[in-house]
This record gives structure tokens, C-alpha cells and sequence, in this order.
């Protein structure tokens, strides 16, 4: 990577982070130029770092010639600017020479994806593939995402709706739902408010809904590198040795017959539902500062799994109720989870103590039957 600026071209080269070390390695460091100086505009630079594990502060360390000068970063301050400061004046008798940077760089960190190769027995400088993951993103899902510090650095492609319908479509539709659900949950009709539930989801479900073409396994190591080709969708490492893999069934070519199909409907209402519910659910999160602490233990998509030193947070904020929309209620009434493992999205392992005392067990694990697996199988994949 090079950066240019007005004096010359900075070469950098070897960037990576380095954890703990007495003495800066002679690789492995950010290299700065000699012919940088203190005086006149500071100098900008950006570097880029892949962290292979994950710790919570690394050391970066930044080399003039034979002088060095370290700052210690958390992983939550990338993106963030430091200015990184280097002098020195070294000499014999009347001649010193004098020297030094002042740069302020920008950090962005990482964690390295796992790469295997295409050509599972060959050499191994063959080509090789990683996994990147594109996201769709409404204007919803930008606002909050700049809400948490953070950047968008690129939309690759996009639309713009200029104009919206002067009547809202779903408008009435929603509200008689909703009024009918209300209804009958003071009747304590379960059937009926369940029934008006559904009837809502399915307003937006259908318009995301995707023909399924993919499938989920649980590989180790050895069996992942064996398998790993262009059909992988996902992969997911849960412990040292195992992997929750998707798979692409098959390839299927879009022709003319496949265009009343669903996965080529429009789905721009259900993009901007769910653009809504997790926009819901950051009002919980930025309460509890859930993007900087490890305050979350397991989220859904309506759903957070917290301490209960939380709760008074969010009630104090407003945000507790057992019967307003886009307010958070305790499934469990005055009892909680006790014992909880969170493997992986949708793999979970809960006890739960009720309010009157008694345990019980709640598990899932998406793509397997809740009777086709045990504690044990849990416990199993955790260590």
C-alpha cells in the first residue's frame, strides 16, 4: 500500500499488530520514512491491520531509522485518529543530527478471515477464496448505523424512491390488526391474538421470503477444508474443532418461468419492517451502551438476552411495558435464565427459573429437531 503526499511517497510495508514484545521486531511495524519533519503541515496517513486474535489491546509501533515510539490501542478505537509523536537528536561532539515525525494515523482493524484452498492436494500457492459477506442496507439501517459511530466507506449500488404513496396501502390494514389482537388478548383469547399475529407478519414475511436452496451441517476442521469449494455460503466456528456450515444445494438458472417466483419479487417492505425492528431494538441497546460494553449476551430479532442489573435502565428510560408496542417485557414474568449457552445465531441452550420457582429447560438449534438433541450435545460443542 502507498500513500501520496506533498513531499514524497511513503512505502508501507509489513503491517500487522503485534501483542506483546520487549524490543520491536525488524518486521512486522509500521515503517515511516527518514525524510519526514516536525515542522510545517502534519503528515496523514491511514494503515489498515488484521488482528488473528482476539485480544483486547494491541501494540502498534512505529519506526524512524533505527528510533522507535509504541501506543497502545483497544479494538474499539479503530477508525479513530492518534497522532503518533518520534524526535531524537544523536551526535558526536558539536555535530548533532536532528530529526523526527509527527503523523496522525487513522487505524482500521480486522479480524483475518480463514482462507482455504480451492485445490485441496495441490500445490499449495494455487489460487485461494475467502468469504465476503455483502449487505443489504435501507436508509434506515444507515442512520442507525451512524448513530453508533459508525462509517459507511462505499454503496456499491442502491435506489432512490423520490416519491411515496399519498395514502399509506397497509395503513388501516395494520391498525384493525392491531386493534383485533388487542382485543383479544384482554379476552385472554390466546387463539385469536395469536391468529391476528401472524395475519401481520405475514404482511411483510412473504415479500422477504426466499426459495430455499441451501443447507446446514456441523463439519470439523478436517471435513471443512475436504468440502470447501464454491458451494459454502456461511460458515460459523463455534469451538476449537467444529463448524455450523450452509451449503448451496444446487445452482438454479433464472429464466422466464421463474419470474412470478419469490426470491425475484419485490421485497423493499419487508427490507424496511426489519430495517425498522432492529432500529426498535438499538433504543434498548444504546441505553444499556450494548455497542461499547459487553452488556448482550444473545439478540434476536425481537429479542435481548441481558442481565437483569439492566432492567432498571430500561424502565427508567420508558422502555419497559407488558402491553405497548415497541416496548420490552420479561417473557419469563419475575423469573429469568440461570444457565444460558449461545453458540452460535439461532443455536442456544437456556435453564430458566420461573416466578414460581420451577426449572426449566428451553433450547434451539436451527435445522435440528428440539428432541433430536441434548444438553449434552450443547456442552459437547462449547468446549
Amino acid at each position: 500500500m502507498e500513500v501520496e503526499n506533498d513531499k514524497d511517497i511513503i512505502g508501507i510495508k509489513d503491517l500487522d499488530m503485534i501483542l506483546e514484545a520487549e524490543n520491536p521486531p525488524s518486521t512486522n511495524i509500521v515503517k515511516i520514512p527518514r525524510r519526514l519533519h516536525v515542522h510545517g503541515k502534519i503528515e496523514s496517513t491511514s494503515h489498515e491491520f488484521l488482528r488473528t486474535t482476539d485480544f483486547e489491546y494491541v501494540k502498534l509501533y512505529f519506526v524512524l531509522g533505527g528510533k522507535y515510539t509504541s501506543i497502545d490501542v483497544h479494538k474499539s478505537q479503530q477508525e479513530r485518529e492518534f497522532i503518533v509523536h518520534l524526535s531524537f537528536a544523536e551526535g558526536s561532539d558539536s555535530i548533532f543530527e536532528v530529526g523526527g515525525f509527527i503523523s496522525r494515523a487513522k487505524i482500521n482493524i480486522e479480524k483475518e478471515k480463514i482462507k482455504y484452498s480451492y485445490h485441496l492436494n495441490e500445490d499449495h500457492t494455487k489460487k485461494e477464496m475467502s468469504l465476503v459477506r455483502f449487505f443489504l442496507l435501507t436508509s434506515v439501517d444507515i442512520q442507525e448505523i451512524v448513530k453508533a459511530d459508525g462509517r459507511i466507506s462505499r454503496i456499491l449500488d442502491g435506489i432512490v424512491y423520490e416519491e411515496n404513496f399519498k395514502t399509506p396501502p397497509y395503513r388501516d390494514y395494520i391498525l384493525i390488526l392491531r386493534d383485533l389482537r388487542n382485543k383479544y388478548k384482554r379476552e385472554g383469547n390466546i387463539v385469536g391474538s395469536n391468529c391476528m399475529k401472524l395475519l401481520g407478519n405475514s404482511l411483510y414475511g412473504k415479500s422477504i421470503q426466499k426459495d430455499i436452496f441451501t443447507t446446514r451441517h456441523l463439519w470439523n476442521e478436517a471435513t471443512l477444508q475436504a468440502n470447501f469449494d464454491s458451494r459454502v455460503k456461511t460458515y460459523e466456528k463455534i469451538n476449537d474443532t467444529q463448524y455450523i456450515v450452509e451449503t448451496e444445494i444446487e445452482e438454479k438458472e433464472i429464466t422466464t418461468e421463474d419470474s412470478k417466483s419469490i426470491r425475484l419479487t419485490p421485497s423493499h417492505l419487508g427490507s424496511f419492517l426489519l430495517s425498522h425492528s432492529k432500529k426498535i431494538m438499538n433504543n434498548f441497546i444504546h441505553v444499556i451502551n450494548g455497542f461499547y460494553k459487553p452488556e448482550i449476551y444473545y439478540t434476536d430479532t425481537d429479542s435481548l438476552y441481558i442481565s437483569s442489573n439492566n432492567w432498571k435502565k430500561l424502565n427508567r428510560a420508558g422502555l419497559v411495558s407488558e402491553k405497548d408496542y415497541c416496548k420490552g417485557k420479561n417473557d419469563y414474568g419475575d423469573g429469568g435464565i440461570i444457565f444460558g449457552l449461545y453458540l452460535a445465531p439461532k443455536v442456544k441452550y437456556n435453564i430458566v427459573l420461573t416466578s414460581d420457582g420451577v426449572l426449566k429447560e428451553k433450547k434451539a438449534f436451527k435445522g435440528y429437531s428440539n428432541d433430536k438433541i441434548s444438553v449434552e450435545d450443547y456442552v459437547q460443542l462449547a468446549t
